[in-house]
């Protein structure tokens, strides 16, 4: 259910976690938002929206949770003359973006005409997004299709998810290498996998041809074929995408790099939930080969093991 801006939220619902929220420009989508568009902002529009909000009173920074998208008439901003409040919703749009909401939508129209120019350069400073919805919009059909979409998304992931479990389970239980555990995680995330030395040298991966066309051209790989991984230490741009490098260490000592391709958009939270769920399978199962395989594959189960420990570093 939606939750009124003016009903308290749960504390427990602010403890730390991932977050697995279909992308806003998605949202805004959705049948019940025909003809709605982004007025500013638009650099957030792949926020992660995991509920809807709806503002009821003005001093709602008290009663919003991050990665919600908060719609409103606009009647809360009005001041004692029922004229627009610039300042009010200057400081409301720099407050949501501060709290980690999704995005802004405003019904003009009725209660406002137009947003300010002041706040639409704020919101593009911001990369927050502001949307206009139609007028003649209800909000009980924005709710209902706007959750039925985030349902789906949601019954996906868990889809998604499953059948990476079930598929590398399989894989390791039939005694198989890296390069085929790679390959699996790169066919169902729909993301190039490569693991690498510490100093980027390939040991396994899974890249289609237009990846690997792609990181050869790219700043991220030296003429002797290495990856750089050191440039990595944080998300870089690849495409419209990223590309990561996490360190994968055990007990102190470091092993390797995983590094993650994703050329046509930024991973999601649910993406890395994946990750971790089946890098842990694949270490459970690995573990009971140590007393019969070589040091070699004992050291790949450690490569595995480390990445089911560090994943949450791709967040």
């Amino acid at each position: 259910m939606a939750r009124l801006a003016n009903d308290r939220p749960d504390p427990s619902h602010n403890l730390p976690g991932t977050t697995y929220g279909l992308p806003l420009s998605a949202v805004i989508s959705i049948d019940a938002l025909t003809g709605a568009k982004t007025l500013a902002g638009s650099a957030g529009s792949e926020r992660a929206v995991t509920g809807l909000n709806v503002m009821e009173v003005p001093d709602v920074l008290g009663w919003v949770k991050p990665h919600e998208l908060l719609v409103t008439t606009g009647f809360p901003l009005l001041d004692t003359s029922r004229r627009l409040d610039v300042n009010r919703m200057l400081a409301l749009v720099r407050g949501l973006h501060d709290a980690g909401l999704a995005g802004f939508a405003i019904k003009l129209g009725r209660y406002v005409d137009e947003v300010p120019e002041s706040v639409l350069a704020l919101a593009d400073d911001l990369g927050f997004p502001i949307v206009q919805i139609p007028d003649e919009v209800a909000f009980d059909d924005v709710l209902k299709d706007a959750y039925a979409a985030l349902n789906a998304f949601q019954s996906h992931v868990l889809a998604q998810i499953d059948a990476l479990h079930s598929a590398l389970t399989q894989i390791v239980l039939e005694g198989g290498d890296l390069d085929q555990i790679a390959a699996e995680v790169s066919q169902v995330l729909d993301v190039g996998v490569l693991v690498t030395s510490t100093d980027g040298r390939e040991w396994a991966g899974a890249l289609s041809d237009e990846l690997r066309a792609s990181l050869e051209v790219s700043e991220f790989l030296d003429v002797s074929g290495r990856v750089r991984v050191e440039r990595m230490r944080t998300p870089r741009p690849f495409g419209v995408g990223e590309i990561r490098a996490l360190h994968v260490a055990a007990s102190g000592t470091e092993l390797a790099r995983l590094v993650v391709l994703s050329e046509r958009r930024s991973l999601r939270a649910s993406d890395v939930y994946a990750l971790e769920r089946a890098a842990t399978v694949a270490a459970l199962d690995a573990v009971s080969k140590l007393g019969e395989s070589s040091q070699e594959i004992g050291n790949v189960v450690k490569v595995i093991t480390s990445i089911a420990e560090q994943t949450n570093l791709l967040a």
